[in-house]
């Protein structure tokens, strides 16, 4: 019987993903639906049915399917950033900036968290909080420049990465010298 209904599971999942993939998002729902019933802690399920609702604006949905979600996978950093982005659209910027900042601190290598995060503390005034940000998203992806440029930040990134380089180069070198700096 279990067989069955692993099949069955898979099945309906199947046809939810093409139907998805076709643009069919009303028919994707009712499979992806039909599929939960069968395995309600399937997460690749509950991510397709928010990226549903975050396809059809229908952010306050998501919003929940993803918190659902994060309860069955709370070290899963593309439900926070997920999470994070349908808060962005609800104007919960503080929500947004907290999921971002979790997606972060379950994949540190993150750029398109960080970069999102410096878009909203731009957004939020906090101009410190986005070179940080957006030096990080820079430092792990090489990128982004072209869009930094947009906010006219890119000297202030790039004076950021340096410094922080040379901060990282002189506490290695004491520490490769053992010379604990912190005492």
């Amino acid at each position: 019987m279990d067989n069955i209904m692993d099949d069955l599971d898979k099945k309906y999942y199947s046809y939810g993903l093409d139907a998805q993939l076709k643009g069919e998002y009303d028919t994707a729902i009712q499979y992806y639906r039909t599929a939960l019933t069968m395995t309600p802690n399937n997460i690749d399920i509950y991510y397709n049915l928010g990226v549903i609702f975050k396809k059809k604006e229908e952010y306050e949905k998501a919003i929940e399917i993803y918190k659902k979600a994060i309860t069955i996978d709370p070290e899963n950093p593309d439900l926070y950033f997920s999470l994070g982005q349908c808060y962005e659209k609800v104007d919960q910027s503080k929500e947004s900036i907290l999921n971002y900042q979790k997606a972060i601190s379950h994949y540190p290598a993150f750029a398109e968290a960080y970069f999102a995060l410096g878009k909203l503390y731009i957004h939020e005034e906090n101009k410190k909080m986005a070179i940080s940000s957006f030096a990080n998203a820079v430092k792990i992806s090489g990128g982004y420049y072209d869009i930094i440029d947009q906010f006219g930040l890119r000297k202030e990134v790039e004076n950021y990465i340096e410094t922080t380089k040379d901060l990282h180069e002189g506490f290695q070198s004491t520490k490769n010298k053992g010379i604990n700096p912190f005492e």
